[in-house]
């Protein structure tokens, strides 16, 4: 918000306007003290200041789920609902997933949920294991890819963002392949097939806990379930949660980058299979 491109960028917007409120989204099942503690960090930034070249400025935070509502309304995404139903928005993020089941006019936002260790993150981790499975099959890459781990321990960061770079590759080429390359070994081929499978089969409840700090609790209660159980479980969940309270959903809007992969729109369209195509 410094930079001059973008300041520039900002007062073009706002050359009519008489103030400029910055709208910082969060994760929608965060409480009010993780928002708090959000705010107050931003507080001290140029955003917090109560004044932005010149303008009046004020901050407001934001649920993700129902800022990404509003957006898809606002492009004219949301088609016109039947009185007395909802539309209901599932943001499938990096980190989280976020709910939102509003009305039309977008104002009565009756449902907000969330699940804050599903996010799409955890599948990178699991691509990785994958990964060093098949170069750990030749013992020596073992002993190399150890050499590497002793000198740069952060190098495992680095792998796990080629694992993601894959993923989204995978769900984003009409080939449905991509090619992760680590080092100087040699690069290994995931397909869509393949990491389907992975998402409908491998548990993730220890991945998790070992790399995403997963309570003990939460991991034992996830079991050996895989992410498309356990996505499959969270929207069952929901959807019988709005049942109980009343809200009768008339059309899903799915978002966020985990969105694109497959499995989600199966699994939602499973889960609310009265809703028309």
């Amino acid at each position: 918000f410094t930079d001059g491109q973008y300041v520039e960028r900002i007062m073009s917007f706002a050359s009519n306007c008489q103030e400029i409120v910055f709208c910082v989204g969060h994760p929608t099942k965060w409480d009010e003290l993780d928002v708090a503690v959000y705010k107050a960090i931003l507080g001290s930034s140029i955003l917090g200041r109560g004044e932005y070249h010149g303008k009046p400025s004020s901050l407001v935070m934001a649920a993700e789920s129902r800022a990404a509502f509003l957006y898809a309304k606002n492009q004219g995404k949301s088609d016109e609902l039947k009185k007395g139903k909802s539309a209901l928005l599932v943001d499938v993020g990096s980190s989280t997933i976020d709910l939102t089941a509003m009305t039309a006019d977008s104002r009565n936002h009756q449902y907000n949920s969330g699940n804050n260790y599903l996010g799409a993150r955890s599948i990178d981790h699991m691509i990785r294991d994958w990964y060093l499975e098949q170069l750990m099959a030749d013992k020596e890459n073992q002993v190399v890819y150890q050499e590497l781990m002793a000198a740069n321990p952060s190098l495992n960061q680095t792998l796990t963002l080629f694992c993601r770079e894959a993923k989204e590759k995978v769900y984003s080429f009409k080939t449905g392949k991509a090619n992760i390359f680590f080092g100087y070994f040699r690069p290994v081929q995931l397909s869509r097939e393949k990491l389907d499978h992975m998402l409908r089969t491998v548990p993730i409840a220890d991945i998790l806990k070992r790399d995403l700090d997963l309570p003990q609790e939460t991991a034992e209660q996830m079991g050996s379930k895989s992410w498309c159980d356990l996505f499959r479980a969270f929207m069952q969940e929901q959807e019988a949660q709005m049942e109980q309270e009343g809200i009768s959903i008339g059309r899903v809007i799915l978002t966020g980058s985990a969105s694109k992969m497959p499995v989600v729109p199966e699994i939602v369209k499973e889960v609310f299979s009265d809703i028309p195509e």
